[in-house]
């Protein structure tokens, strides 16, 4: 009995390194596949994550891969890209585009894909004109805008005077009769491509100018002893006006607005007049003639 006991005690115990030896060897040969630590599984996937979320054309793509020595290779449209790395800038692309970011290496493979969105427009410049301008002219603003799509793009305005909005003006003009002189102008563009508008730029146009005034007419051509004349002259801004003479023969005369003169019997030949007519707001115009006595 003891013989055949010792025989069936053996016989679990070979069975049992039997065991332990394969289990040794199925761990020995998953470390050998996956290589060292932290580079993953040669048959695992690459993560590919493209930010931002919501680019648009002339934004700047960067690929997030999972895998640090992962090579990032690009395709707009299915087409490859000759730009390799992390980064892409998409200047000259457009809304609609498909971008595509694979990345991987020998057995793991990952990648991405996004469609770029509308970009809006952007102001470059605005102009106004007349420059300088003074009260009774019709202001015109020019914008110039770039859309990164190609679209075509067009504009808003908003004027202002001295910080208040002027609703009656809401094109490209602001007409003469909505502001005077001393009045602070501005105006605020805004662009569209009819999908989204872009950023409004805000011109400072300044102040309104004070408006010189201006003859209307001219003197008499011929006069026989005493010469009259009463200038005629305009101010836009409607202000007073008070005439002088700046140059003129012994014995003319300004007064009322009016310009008299007697020639004495020893004034013979050639005379310069200049009158100078003012506003009282440093606005002054001068009107230059000349008068000829006995020829």
């Amino acid at each position: 009995m003891k013989k055949i006991t010792t025989k069936i005690a053996v016989i679990p115990l070979i069975a049992a390194a039997a065991l332990a030896l394969q289990s040794c060897s199925r761990d020995e040969a998953q470390k050998t596949a996956s290589g060292p630590e932290g580079h993953g599984a040669a048959s695992g996937k690459v993560s590919v994550t493209l930010l931002p979320e919501a680019p648009k054309a002339g934004t700047i793509l960067r690929a997030v891969v999972s895998g640090e020595d992962a090579l990032v290779r690009w395709q707009r449209n299915g087409e490859p890209l000759e730009a390799e790395g992390d980064m892409l800038a998409t200047s000259g692309f457009r809304k609609g585009d498909v971008i595509t970011a694979l990345a991987g290496t020998d057995g793991a493979q990952g990648s991405a894909e996004t469609v770029l969105q509308n970009a809006p427009p952007a102001i470059r410049s605005v102009t106004v004109s007349p420059r300088p301008f003074y009260k009774g002219q019709d202001l015109n603003a020019m914008a110039e805008a770039w859309d990164a799509d190609g679209d075509n793009v067009s504009f808003s305005y908003e004027w202002s005077v001295n910080g208040e909005r002027v609703y009656e003006a809401d094109g490209a003009v602001l007409p003469a009769a909505r502001y005077g002189r001393g009045d602070e102008i501005a105006v605020t563009v805004s662009p569209s491509d009819g999908e989204s508008e872009g950023e409004p730029f805000r011109a400072v146009v300044g102040k309104t100018e004070n408006s010189a005034p201006k003859f209307t007419s001219a003197p008499p051509a011929d006069f026989s002893g005493r010469f009259v004349y009463a200038p005629s002259v305009s101010d836009a801004d409607g202000d007073g006006i008070a005439l002088s003479l700046v140059r003129s023969p012994e014995g003319m005369t300004v007064s009322g607005g009016v310009v008299e003169w007697r020639a004495r019997d020893e004034q013979k030949g050639s005379f310069e007049v200049t009158i100078a007519a003012d506003d009282g707001f440093g606005g002054r115009t001068l009107q230059t003639f000349e008068l000829k006595v006995g020829q």
